[in-house]
């Protein structure tokens, strides 16, 4: 499954699949990864899921949870 959410990010981020724009030392890739995986899941919440959750048969969380849960900030 994170292969296919991996799968999801770079096809919807074709920055990520330029081999000449990501060098080592010329590109912050630590950066870019976290921020467009936030951003993608926040686009598979808004469209009502993927086809990752169907195969698995899952449904996202809500929009408070998953935003709770990147800041550190849920309350139990």
């Amino acid at each position: 499954m994170v292969e296919h959410g991996f799968g999801g990010v770079k096809s919807t981020f074709k920055l990520l699949t330029y081999s000449r724009v990501l060098e080592v030392g010329l590109c912050p890739i630590g950066l870019y990864m976290p921020i467009f995986t936030f951003l993608w899941n926040y686009r598979t919440y808004l469209q009502g899921g993927n086809q990752i959750l169907r195969i698995f048969r899952l449904s996202p969380p809500s929009l408070e949870d998953y935003l709770a849960s990147g800041s550190g900030s849920k309350e139990e």
